[in-house]
């Protein structure tokens, strides 16, 4: 189990509670599909990805990346059993989906790039991004919990 400091679930929750996540979640999917384009093979029913500008347009993109923050924000009200709170999620992933499990980490990273691009250095500084980044470490991880 993972312990969180008040400072730590303090950043967290801040950081969370400024995040508009039909905003951020979008642009974060759209990112990790951009940056890294083998990600895509997992969205073929999504319709055409084939240019940042028809992935930044793509309503499917844009929904999933609605419905990933909606998963967040499931481990925000759940800290304390982040694993549990997603265990069907990874059985999902793992064996329906075949996802691979670095896919979690990369989207993760393009979540915290779009977050500190929104929020610059006063509100996304070093110490809101070492919270936030062990808050997603801990989601990659138990997302991945199912493929160990």
């Amino acid at each position: 189990m993972v312990e969180w400091s008040d400072a730590e679930r303090s950043a967290i929750l801040g950081l969370w509670g400024k995040i508009n996540p039909d905003e951020l979640g979008p642009q974060a999917l759209a990112r990790c599909l951009i940056v890294y384009p083998w990600t895509q093979r997992y969205f073929a029913t999504f319709g055409n990805l084939s240019s940042p500008a028809a992935i930044m347009g793509n309503s499917k993109v844009a929904g999933h990346g609605r419905t990933v923050m909606g998963g967040l924000e499931r481990a925000i009200k759940n800290m304390d059993n982040i694993k549990a709170t997603y265990a069907a999620l990874s059985v999902m992933h793992s064996e329906k989906l075949h996802v691979d499990p670095d896919n979690f980490k990369l989207l993760a990273d393009c979540i915290t790039v779009c977050a500190a691009m929104k929020f610059g250095p006063s509100g996304f500084n070093a110490d809101v991004q070492e919270a936030w980044q062990k808050f997603l470490s801990v989601v990659v991880s138990a997302l991945g919990r199912q493929y160990h």
